[in-house]
């Protein structure tokens, strides 16, 4: 988004940007793009960082929302899940049922409940190395329920 305008909103805790994306093909239009920079609320604090299409960036009632600081961090994840999955494979998961299969071998059968036990046995800061190389099932589940570990800047 090279020479895109920030704006900053709001307590220097919310940025949007508008602009376009070039393309690879030779003389193509770039791609408008709206990005929406929110403030983790985590330390050290980072960016959240959400795409959205142009549609999106120019709604009003949107743009209004956004200026007077009406979407908490929790809201702006689920934004940032709506309009760009992470992970669709992970998104697809029932992670809520812990007897959904994940993976059936000759070795044995993985399901939800294992995923979960696995994760469960790492520090939570190696959950963002987790989640953004997907080494175990556990990995899908944070590119599905914490989509901000991988969206960290």
């Amino acid at each position: 988004m090279d020479g895109a305008p920030v704006a900053v909103v709001e307590d220097d805790d919310t940025a949007v940007v508008l602009g376009g994306v070039r393309t690879s093909a030779e003389g193509a239009d770039p791609i408008p793009v709206a990005a929406v920079l929110v403030a983790s609320t985590a330390s050290p604090r980072t960016w959240l960082v959400a795409s959205l299409d142009i549609a999106a960036a120019t709604d009003n009632d949107f743009q209004r929302a956004i200026q007077h600081g009406r979407f908490s961090e929790t809201i702006d994840a689920d934004i940032i899940a709506r309009h760009s999955p992470l992970d669709t494979r992970a998104a697809a998961i029932d992670w809520d049922d812990p007897t959904v299969v994940l993976r059936k071998s000759s070795i044995g059968t993985t399901t939800v409940a294992d995923a979960l036990s696995e994760l469960a046995k790492w520090d939570q800061r190696a959950w963002t190395w987790i989640a953004d190389e997907r080494v175990m099932f556990g990995g899908l589940y944070l590119r599905a329920r914490h989509p901000e570990l991988v969206r960290q800047f």
